[in-house]
């Protein structure tokens, strides 16, 4: 099962995640290595004409959740993908279009994931995301416990 197409996830979003529509989020990218999200500044600002802090996050978070329930669906697991624990840190301000990416892959770890859904039915992945403009690749970076178990 191909979890590696931007269009099944844009749709996808927008069906089940309305938050997304309003911020306008399309994923531009999704590979078995890389992720990446974009959202226009307009309507993510706030009050000072930059990037909204809690737009900021929902678009890490959205970022982070739907690179790993493409790799669960390109694996072909059942299994649920919850945010558990995240901190951001915002360290320059967001002045246009919102890009957000994965810091790192999880190629190598995804492969075990069908062994450690069999084996212990539950466990913990860790992402970081960076999310910026044009000018700043990581403008913030959030770091994300994703807890993974079987439906």
């Amino acid at each position: 099962m191909n979890g590696f197409c931007a269009a099944y996830w844009n749709e996808r979003l927008h069906r089940e995640i309305p938050a997304t529509q309003l911020l306008k989020l399309t994923v531009e990218e999704v590979s078995p290595d890389k992720i990446s999200l974009s959202s226009p500044l307009e309507p993510n600002l706030n009050g000072h004409g930059t990037g909204f802090a809690g737009s900021i996050y929902t678009i890490g978070i959205t970022t982070g959740w739907t690179y790993l329930n493409a790799w669960e669906r390109e694996l072909g697991l059942n299994a649920k993908i919850v945010a558990l624990d995240a901190a951001i840190r915002y360290s320059k301000p967001i002045t246009d279009t919102i890009h957000a990416n994965n810091e790192s892959s999880i190629s190598e770890r995804a492969y075990l994931w069908p062994e450690l859904l069999t084996n212990k039915k539950k466990f913990t992945e860790r992402i970081s995301i960076l999310i910026g403009d044009s000018k700043v690749t990581a403008a913030s970076k959030l770091d994300i416990l994703f807890h993974i178990s079987k439906r």
